[in-house]
Order: C-alpha cells, then structure tokens, then sequence
C-alpha cells in the first residue's frame, strides 16, 4: 500500500487514492482501512450470490450472513476506537490543547467512550428476545443494522462528547440485537 521514498513523506501508490504526497498520518491509513473493509464486504456479496441457491434457502443464508456481519462490525469498532483515540485531530476536538500537549485524553472520558458502547451491548442484550418476537428474526436483524448504519454515521460526525458517547450507545445496543 505504501512506498518509503524519503524519510518525511509516504507516497501512497494505490491508483484510486486522492491524497498522493500525503505525511503518513492516520486518518490516510483509516482512509485506506476503510477501503480494505468495502473491499472485503464486496467479496462477500460476491461470494454468497455465486453459491447461494435461488430458492428460499437463499434468504436464511442472507440473513445469517447480516449477522455474522454484525459480530465482524463489534470487532471492527472496538479495534478502530484504540486508533482513533490517540488521532490529535480527535485529541484536539474532544479533549482541547492540554490532551493534545499530553498526547492523551483524561482516563475518564476514554474509558467512556470505550465502555459506553458495553453498556449498549448490555441494554441490546435485553431488547433482542422481545424485538425478535414480536418483528421476528429477519426483520429486526435488517432494522437494526440500518439503525446501525445511522449511528457510525452519526459516530463520524460527531461534533461533541455528548452526541459521540450517544452514538456509541446506539451502536452498541444495535450490534448485541443484530448478533
């Protein structure tokens, strides 16, 4: 993905990429993470339309692959939030100059964004049973993925700690439902 040409700048030498000549800082290589995942998603919707078969076993195979999706989203956020937390754009929008100085945010308000989507994953654990009978598997598996969605939309551009640490919440409660 990368090329070292001298000691200051990375050149990045995927084709697609509009940010050539970029310093190798971290929000070009979420760039490039972010890319890898779509990636890897596309092979998969590839994959499961070339062996699915085309009756109704192919809808159990869909909805099942919306779940292994969602313990691959748990996975995926908990391991980003590590990088993200040590960004010094994030330091600086969430912390102020003396967390950027520290190169660090306060241990209470990182162990609230980390944990607060624990405590998601709790309260979903408790609203799946019931959301599952009564919209059924299916439909509440695609439901709240879509709710998912809208909330790493809202994690992204979250402007405050508030509106980050509610976001979290949602998604946490959204990937215990889905998985």
């Amino acid at each position: 993905m990368y090329t070292q040409r001298n000691p200051i700048l990375v050149y990045c030498i995927d084709r697609e990429c509009r940010n050539c000549f970029f310093s190798s800082s971290s929000s070009h290589s979420s760039y490039h993470q972010n890319k890898q995942v779509a990636r890897i998603t596309q092979i998969l919707f590839f994959v499961l339309q070339r062996t699915m078969p085309s009756n109704k076993n192919s809808q159990v195979y869909l909805t099942g692959s919306f779940a292994a999706i969602g313990g691959l989203l748990f996975g995926y956020d908990t391991g980003v939030i590590s990088g993200v937390l040590t960004m010094s754009d994030f330091l600086l929008a969430f912390g102020g100059t003396s967390s950027l100085a520290r190169g660090s945010l306060p241990s209470s308000v990182a162990g609230s964004i980390v944990g607060i989507m624990l405590v998601g994953c709790f309260l979903g654990a408790l609203i799946a049973g019931p959301s599952g009978d009564q919209l059924s598997r299916k439909y509440s598996i695609v439901l709240f993925s879509l709710i998912f969605i809208v909330s790493a939309v809202l994690q992204t551009g979250s402007y405050n700690l508030f509106m980050l640490l509610l976001s979290r919440l949602v998604a946490g409660k959204e990937i215990s439902i889905v998985n």
